[in-house]
């Protein structure tokens, strides 16, 4: 009943550190339902053939290893999981509609642990979405501190606050239950510096892939942030964040395209209404040939999928959105309908 209010705080392994190996996992299931074994041996096999990539890209850290119960590569499907990319029923595997569009998006011509602007831009996204209660203290504290002991030293006492914040601006006892037994949980730790590492240093890694942090620096285990990090930051703190959900569809890919896109930016809204027809007609063909099933009688596909795809490809163009304005465009275009449920937060559009 109150999902909304629940912390945003995903389980994480110490060793789950490289998000190439989400994009490759993503790559191997593609539109399959596949059984979790078959999964974990071929994503196995692809890390053995790509571990040179890995270390010319940044060493061996995060690795996946064989093991006879492929415990390195089960710790990314988990992680896939609970970033929502991957579901997994009865022992079979498959992409979430909101891992789908991670088929689709730019790869890295070199190296598949290098992720491109779309795919920096997308898992940006879920991670924030997902782990905004554990990714956003530390990435204040790293604006204060840039060494390994003082970032341990002060990540328990920047969530708690975190967490307190949060709980004070929902002013409701019932609605803030969840993030009051997260402070407790957070109090109890017997072994604060175990449950650090596992919940640190993959985030500190997973910065390095987003281009948040320096790597050079990040190799003498100095974290400073690059330039779009710097940026990306000040752009968040800016603004008061009440509900993530919305403030993610509405201000998410404005602030990534000033933080991380090169060049001229142009708000979406500030199109004509002949140029906004014209690239959601576009984006929409695209979509519903990737997204929409052949076989049903009335093409449809999830809006969100195109929401996310359409975003994304957009904001690396130097158009900058929001779910808002491309659903407005949506609703005025000939041959098309949407269909939202605001309770579900998704919605279809369907061809007609």
């Amino acid at each position: 009943m109150f999902e909304k209010y629940k912390p945003r705080i995903i389980s994480t392994n110490i060793k789950t550190r490289r998000l190439g190996y989400i994009i490759a996992l993503i790559d191997l299931i593609g539109n399959n339902f596949l059984f979790l074994d078959d999964v974990l041996r071929r994503l196995e096999f692809w890390a053995k053939k790509k571990q040179k990539e890995l270390e010319r890209y940044f060493g061996r850290t995060g690795l996946i290893t064989e093991s006879p119960k492929h415990y390195p590569a089960r710790r990314y499907i988990h992680l896939a999981e609970n970033l929502r990319l991957v579901k997994i029923s009865r022992n079979e595997c498959a992409l979430t509609k909101i891992g789908q569009p991670l088929l689709y998006l730019a790869k890295s011509p070199q190296n598949p642990f290098h992720l491109t602007d779309e795919q920096v831009c997308y898992l940006l996204k879920r991670i924030l979405e997902n782990d905004f209660d554990y990714f956003l203290p530390l990435l204040k504290l790293l604006k204060k501190f840039n060494k390994t002991k003082e970032i341990f030293l002060n990540f328990k006492k920047a969530v708690l606050n975190h967490l307190e914040i949060k709980s004070e601006k929902i002013k409701d006892i019932l609605k803030s239950s969840d993030i009051k037994e997260r402070k407790n949980q957070i109090l109890r730790w017997t072994q604060e510096k175990k449950y650090l590492e596992h919940i640190i240093y993959p985030r500190l890694d997973w910065m390095i892939d987003l281009r948040i942090l320096n790597a050079h620096k990040y190799r003498r285990r100095i974290y400073e942030f690059t330039e779009e990090g710097a940026n990306f930051l000040k752009e968040m703190e800016r603004m008061e964040v009440k509900d993530l959900d919305k403030w993610l569809e509405e201000h998410f890919y404005k602030i990534f395209g000033r933080s991380f896109i090169k060049g001229k930016k142009i708000p979406f809204i500030m199109l004509n209404n002949r140029e906004r027809f014209k690239y959601i007609s576009n984006f929409l063909e695209d979509s519903f040939r990737k997204f929409s099933s052949p076989s049903l009688p009335l093409q449809h596909m999830s809006a969100n999928t195109f929401l996310e795809y359409t975003c994304t490809k957009l904001v690396v163009m130097g158009i900058l959105p929001s779910f808002d304005q491309l659903k407005d465009t949506l609703k005025q275009m000939p041959g098309y309908r949407l269909q939202w449920q605001p309770a579900m937060q998704d919605g279809f559009i369907i061809k007609i």
